[in-house]
């Protein structure tokens, strides 16, 4: 009974992920700046390891998902080039190291350890989702795309390849968001460090 209640939170979160992970970060914000009295990163101070760590976090996932969603043609043929040629679900993996990154600018440990902990439960439970949709959609080339392509750890034993990448199809996955959604959230973390 517990375990078929935990198993329907954890579907209903995954399908509500984004606006969940977004009502999660703007509580810890606000528990930052009224409770906590947290100070974040200073985005310019580039001898603060820190900074540097969750800058290269943010800019590393906002770059390959760029990639990925550039190249991605959503429900069409299984995508294997471009980022797909090296890791399955680079989407994911670059909507994490954002959300780590914004975590470490933050200086918020408890965000970080609710991004390691309850958001990559729902982010994973999404990727098995998925990986199960394309399996039954892909069946001819699916089996061998997982055995030749991890899941998560890209491969560096290929060259970088942006053929197929397109700024029309980046823009038409609506990935553009992404890129606002993280240059609000310096804006943001910018004038929370110069109020302080």
């Amino acid at each position: 009974m517990i375990r078929s209640w935990g198993f329907a939170i954890l579907q209903l979160a995954t399908r509500k992920r984004i606006g969940l992970t977004l009502v999660i970060f703007a509580a810890l914000i606000t528990c930052d700046v009224m409770l906590w009295k947290t100070q974040p990163c200073d985005l310019f101070d580039w001898t603060s390891g820190t900074t540097v760590l969750g800058e290269l976090l943010l800019a590393g996932g906002l770059l390959l998902r760029t990639w990925a969603a550039g190249t991605l043609r959503k429900r069409a043929d299984l995508v294997t080039s471009g980022p797909y040629l090296f890791v399955r679900n680079p989407l994911y993996i670059g909507s994490f190291l954002m959300m780590l990154g914004f975590s470490v600018l933050l200086r918020d440990w408890l965000a970080v350890w609710i991004v390691l902990g309850p958001v990559l439960a729902m982010y994973l439970n999404k990727i098995r989702q998925e990986e199960k949709w394309l399996a039954n959609h892909h069946p001819d080339t699916w089996p061998a795309y997982t055995r030749a392509t991890p899941k998560f750890i890209p491969l560096v034993d290929r060259w970088p390849s942006f053929s197929g990448f397109s700024f029309r199809q980046w823009a038409s996955n609506h990935e553009y968001q992404a890129l606002l959604a993280s240059a609000a959230g310096l804006i943001v973390l910018w004038l929370w460090g110069r109020s302080a």
